[in-house]
């Protein structure tokens, strides 16, 4: 079964670790769609159905921040953080330390999604 076509947005840099990462998400049966930039992740999120964001720590990008912008335009949207260090804010909704395993990954997924779901039907 496919999820929801764009079930799931992520946000970094392209990279051997991230191309295996979505490849394994699309083989569970997840919808995802990808952006560049945090200018284009809001716009997504404000316009698609999109449940769960996954936001990876590339260096460049201000995952809190990122995080309380997205929120902000969706605020039922789910948001799954990966990163190499501690990360605060009360915007991230599960923060996966790198490396991590797609097993980790993908049952971090399943989690926000459910709860992504229950919100939306409840409100």
């Amino acid at each position: 079964m496919v999820e929801n076509k764009n079930s799931i947005l992520y946000v970094g840099t392209h990279g051997i670790d991230s191309n295996n990462r979505e490849r394994a998400l699309v083989a569970s049966g997840f919808g995802v769609a990808s952006v560049d930039s945090p200018e284009a992740a809001v716009t997504h999120v404000k316009n698609s159905g999109v449940l769960v964001v996954l936001l990876e720590d590339s260096g460049w990008l201000d995952i809190p921040l990122l995080a309380s912008c997205l929120k902000t335009a969706n605020p039922f949207v789910r948001i799954v953080a990966l990163t190499s260090h501690d990360v605060a804010s009360a915007y991230i909704d599960t923060l996966l330390p790198k490396p991590v395993s797609v097993e980790s990954l993908l049952q971090a997924i399943h989690n926000n999604l459910a709860i992504s779901r229950a919100a939306a039907e409840s409100a």
